[in-house]
């Protein structure tokens, strides 16, 4: 699926293995301390991946969802966090953003 330098190629294996996600970062305290400890115009840089979900199974309590490489739509959108500009027009400035205003 073409050639080697394919950004579809590279980096993405399913093992099948299941990976528990720590608490805090499902409730946000891990990203609240990473933003708390930026220093001032420091970026927050992160990969966005964005999984196909159904609705109605995630509205159920007892459903576990499986974000993986059968349901992975796009990915390697990487851009900071708090000022939300894409890496590529921000990586040689500091950031203008406030982390404690970030959505």
């Amino acid at each position: 699926m073409g050639r080697s330098g394919d950004p579809r190629k590279r980096g993405w294996h399913s093992t099948g293995a299941k990976i528990p996600v720590p608490p805090s970062a499902l409730t946000g305290e891990r990203l609240e301390a990473a933003m708390l400890a930026l220093k001032p115009g420091e970026h927050l840089w992160i990969c966005m991946t964005v999984h196909r979900v159904d609705p109605v199974r995630m509205a159920d309590p007892e459903h576990v969802a499986h974000l993986d490489i059968e349901n992975l739509l796009m990915t390697g959108a990487i851009s900071c966090y708090v000022c939300e500009d894409p890496y590529a027009l921000a990586k040689n400035r500091p950031c203008p953003g406030d982390p404690m205003e970030a959505s």
